[in-house]
């Protein structure tokens, strides 16, 4: 992407600055956190059923369930930080319509791009 003083290029897009009335960024967030909330009520599962194997059973039963609730609670993590990511959307609005010119992950390249647009629409 590139910003100068009389175009934005978004790879095969140009948006004219005189065109542009206002410039957004929005924010999403790709996952949510029902399947953190699942996995780790599966690895809570796991734990007290080794804690039942451990009184019941013996040593055995409760190692086997104490893996699982390890690679379940892994994978719990793994999916909290994902509901840590979020999406940045670039929306410069035009007199005609509204288009999502560039997305990235990167919160600070997003503002930095929009912060450099409306610099080139007032002249600075």
């Amino acid at each position: 992407m590139s910003v100068d003083r009389d175009f934005v290029r978004v790879d095969a897009k140009s948006y004219a600055i005189n065109k542009i009335n206002t410039v957004s960024v929005r924010e999403t967030k790709p996952y949510n956190y029902l399947g953190t909330i699942l996995i780790g009520l599966i690895s809570g599962s796991c734990l007290l059923a080794a804690v039942s194997a451990e009184q019941s059973n013996g040593a055995l039963g409760a190692i086997f369930f104490l893996v699982l609730a390890a690679v379940f609670g892994f994978w719990t993590y793994r999916a909290w930080q994902k509901t840590l990511l979020r999406d940045y959307h670039l929306m410069p609005m035009t007199s005609s319509a509204e288009a999502q010119a560039f997305s990235s992950r990167d919160r600070a390249e997003i503002y930095g791009l929009r912060d450099r647009i409306e610099a080139a629409m007032t002249g600075r």
